[in-house]
């Protein structure tokens, strides 16, 4: 724990004075059990010298005692999403295993049906039909046990917003950042990200004659960060708080669980994924965060 007591604020060139009647300073480290950084407590008072020894015990136990409280309810916030989403999702792993079970014969019966109507170009039309939907329908359910692959990052985010805009009103305009860079995903899911974002922004920009997101990657440090934000109306500052930990939806019935799905789909890529702070006049804004891929390791995995 860091403890900082500062008897006169006006000697400190780090001190920004947004209460010009306070003249001295105590801050102290927020702690969790693992050493890491919550954030940090601050007192100030108007006389100079203001905190003496006595108080820097108080406010250090106080400080514990805050840090503890904050670690506990990040805790229990995690621990409810976790049960919300394992109550509302054992359920879909059945449902998804069915379903492949059905595409595999879907596809067979139609490859067979071409193969017989060889000649007739309607026939083997109506098959490759099809079988294009079905596979479709195939991608279009994540997988958790899928394997995952090296994609590059721009290229993936260029193809899928192309894919899920096609006979849509939503207009889609992407702002590359990361050249040549990769991540590690599976890529049904990370498709199935952007498909619920974008369905999430369609409904929310649904009164707008012209609906446009924005989406753009860049590179900070060891992170690839991937910008989708739409031209909606937003969302409050008192609903992110918790919208990937609760159920959230701006529908009248039923719904609000495919943030959490998305938020579970990230983080099980080593990915983060958060919603940035409401701005008026500007609709929602998620940022979304995977890790980059060294250059060696993309040399030696990725095939071209």
């Amino acid at each position: 724990m860091e403890c900082e007591n500062v008897g006169d604020v006006n000697a400190d060139p780090d001190y920004l004075p947004l209460n010009p009647t306070m003249n001295s300073e105590c801050c102290v480290s927020l702690l969790n059990s693992a050493n890491e950084l919550l954030g940090v407590l601050a007192l100030e008072r108007e006389r100079h010298n203001g905190f003496g020894e006595g108080d820097l015990n108080l406010i250090k136990m106080a400080a514990r005692h805050i840090s503890i409280a904050i670690e506990r309810a990040k805790q229990s916030e995690d621990l409810e999403f976790k049960s919300t989403f394992a109550a509302r999702t054992s359920w879909a792993a059945n449902i998804a295993h069915e379903v492949y079970n059905k595409v595999g014969n879907i596809l067979n019966w139609a490859y067979l049906i071409r193969k017989t109507a060889e000649g007739n170009s309607n026939i083997e039309e109506y098959a490759r039909h099809i079988e294009e939907s079905v596979r479709e329908l195939s991608n279009a359910i994540p997988r958790d046990n899928a394997p995952t692959e090296m994609i590059n990052l721009d290229e993936a985010i260029k193809s899928t917003l192309d894919q899920i805009t096609v006979g849509r009103s939503v207009k889609a305009a992407f702002t590359p950042g990361a050249p040549d860079m990769r991540v590690n995903v599976n890529l049904a899911s990370f498709q199935y990200i952007f498909r619920h974002l974008l369905n999430n922004a369609a409904r929310a920009m649904n009164h707008l004659a012209e609906k446009k997101i924005f989406v753009s990657t860049c590179i900070t440090e060891d992170k690839a960060e991937i910008r989708f934000e739409d031209n909606g109306p937003g969302i409050s500052d008192d609903k992110r708080m918790s919208i990937f930990h609760r159920p959230f939806t701006t529908k009248q019935k039923g719904g609000g669980f495919g943030l959490l799905y998305v938020r579970q789909i990230v983080e099980n890529m080593r990915g983060e994924i958060e919603l940035l702070k409401y701005q008026e006049g500007r609709g929602a804004v998620f940022l979304i965060q995977f890790p980059v891929i060294a250059a060696q390791e993309q040399e030696e995995h990725y095939v071209e």
